[in-house]
């Protein structure tokens, strides 16, 4: 197995992790939580694939992405299933660490992932296409999570999430330049948590208008 694979794989579990736990949030059966968490794990690498002209995308030719997912979120769902059964109470911290430690996670290998496909493609004539390759990869799982749900996709509101996309796949790119793809994918997804980690620690958010309507609503009176 390939260093490039196994990170994916490792991806594709962190990512099918997060979108099952958001399936059990929402009180979604079986079949949704697998939904919910095939989606998350291999939605941003069909985006990019269509992207890049890819027909039919990769997670439809190889399906290792789309059973290494299933299998996870069975996993989840049995784990889920048990504790209740036992009637031991998930702690809420627990649970939210767990869900942003691999959603972070996967946001970062299929960010370096990305980038690394769309130079496979393009080799280094197109640096825009590579980092934007890396985003959609990394964040277009969870956005399509989030829009099915019915929930305010996370890019747009909390934790530097796009942004730490946006710097580890230019780091990523950058790093190509001078070393291994191992390393490469090492740092640009370390890079990533890091930053996620930090704005979770501190609160980091970018600038917005809290209550934005309501206050609106106040000044036309």
């Amino acid at each position: 197995m390939s260093w490039s694979l196994l990170i994916e794989l490792i991806g594709t579990v962190a990512f099918a992790v997060s979108g099952a736990l958001i399936g059990l949030k929402k009180d979604t059966d079986l079949l949704g939580v697998i939904c919910l968490g095939v989606i998350t794990a291999t939605g941003g690498g069909m985006m990019r694939d269509i992207f890049m002209g890819v027909f039919p995308p990769i997670a439809f030719v190889k399906p290792i992405y789309v059973s290494c997912a299933t299998i996870t979120t069975i996993v989840v769902f049995v784990f889920a299933k048990y504790q209740l059964d036992a009637k031991e109470r998930f702690p809420r911290k627990l649970y939210n660490d767990l869900l942003f430690y691999m959603d972070s996670l996967g946001l970062g290998i299929f960010t370096v992932m990305g980038v690394i496909a769309a130079m496979n493609r393009f080799s280094f004539n197109n640096a825009f296409f590579c980092i934007f390759s890396g985003v959609t990869t990394g964040v277009g799982g969870g956005l399509i999570r989030d829009v099915i749900v019915d929930r305010l996709p996370d890019i747009f509101t909390k934790h530097i999430y796009a942004v730490a996309s946006i710097v580890g796949a230019i780091l990523t790119y950058y790093l190509l330049c001078y070393t291994s793809a191992i390393n490469a994918m090492v740092l640009g997804t370390a890079v990533v948590v890091i930053i996620r980690s930090l704005s979770r620690k501190y609160q980091w958010n970018l600038p917005k208008i809290e209550n934005y309507e309501q206050r609106h609503k106040k000044c036309e009176k």
